[in-house]
Parts: C-alpha cells; sequence; structure tokens
C-alpha cells in the first residue's frame, strides 16, 4: 500500500512530528520523508509492506500538485509448476484400428438411450410404491360422472350460444 498525505502543519513544529509518528508507529506505517513543503502543507508518503528508494518529485505543468516518483524493490515468488502427464497415440496404424461402432445418428441415439438407462437403472432404480386409494365420494359411479361431464358440456354450450347470438343477430 503506498498514500500521499497532506498534513498541514500550522502548530508548533514539534508537536506535529510526534502526531505524525504517534499515527505512522500505530498503523506500522513507513515515512519516507517529504516531497514537497509549501506554506503550511507538508506532502509525507508512507507505505505498508514495501520498499521504495529514490523519491523525488516533479512539478506538473497543468496543476499544481506534483509527480511523486520513487522505485519500488520486491522479490516475485516463482509459482510452482504443476508436471502433467499426457499420452496421445499417433501411430500410423491408429487409424486403421479405429472402429466405427455406429453408422447412423439413428444407432447412435439409441446405443447412449440404452447404455445411460441402463447406467441409471443400476445407480437409482426406479421404485415402484403402492399407495392406499380411499374413494372420498363412493355414490359417484362411472354412468353418473359420465352424466355430470355431458351437462357441464351442455352448460358451456348455452352459455357459448347466448354470449354469441347478440353478435349473430346484428351481423345478419
Amino acid at each position: 500500500m503506498v498514500g500521499d498525505f497532506n498534513i498541514f502543519t500550522s502548530m508548533p513544529f514539534f508537536a506535529a512530528l510526534l502526531l505524525i509518528s504517534l499515527i505512522s508507529l500505530s498503523f506500522n506505517f513507513i515515512q519516507h520523508g517529504p516531497t514537497q513543503i509549501r506554506d503550511h502543507t507538508m506532502d509525507l508518503v508512507f507505505t505498508l509492506g514495501l520498499n521504495m528508494d529514490s523519491i523525488c518529485s516533479e512539478e506538473l505543468l497543468v496543476t499544481d500538485h506534483e509527480c511523486v516518483l520513487f522505485n519500488l524493490s520486491f522479490i516475485l515468488d516463482s509459482l510452482p509448476s504443476k508436471c502433467v502427464n499426457c499420452s496421445r497415440i499417433k501411430l500410423p496404424l491408429s487409424r486403421e484400428r479405429s472402429v466405427d461402432f455406429h453408422t447412423d445418428v439413428a444407432s447412435l441415439v439409441h446405443s447412449f438411450n440404452t447404455h445411460y438407462s441402463a447406467v441409471l437403472d443400476k445407480v437409482a432404480p426406479i421404485k415402484m410404491r403402492l399407495v392406499p386409494f380411499v374413494d372420498s365420494s363412493p355414490w359417484l359411479n362411472y354412468t353418473i360422472r359420465c352424466f355430470r361431464r355431458k351437462c357441464r358440456r351442455v352448460e358451456r354450450l348455452e352459455i357459448h350460444q347466448a354470449q354469441c347470438s347478440p353478435s349473430i343477430t346484428n351481423t345478419l
């Protein structure tokens, strides 16, 4: 972490220095000296966990701020490389040894479905379970159900006819 902090130093120099050093010690910051001191403002550069050297500041023509330049020195840890064994058969006879099991798509799909259905039946077989059936209304037999079905059909037709008859008479 690198930070450039502007410290307003209108208090006595010793008190400001003591305050800055207490703050930097409490956060384990390393102070790298002021980059500029102008009027009552002092720019300080603090780092945490980095080694910096050759700190300098240069004026920019487009702004009143200064550019802080520095060098970082650090050691890159090399990432451990993984060793992966791969083998690939590239023999001149490998094409001749390969056998086309399926010449058309239908047989390939059938083979796929058969194979994976067998695997699924072994891993998660279909279980049949008997569920007790309780007839909630024993008085409704087959003839009564058919009669009710016909009545509902006639009711729907009557409603449809009642809704459509005014529009039919208006068009005629």
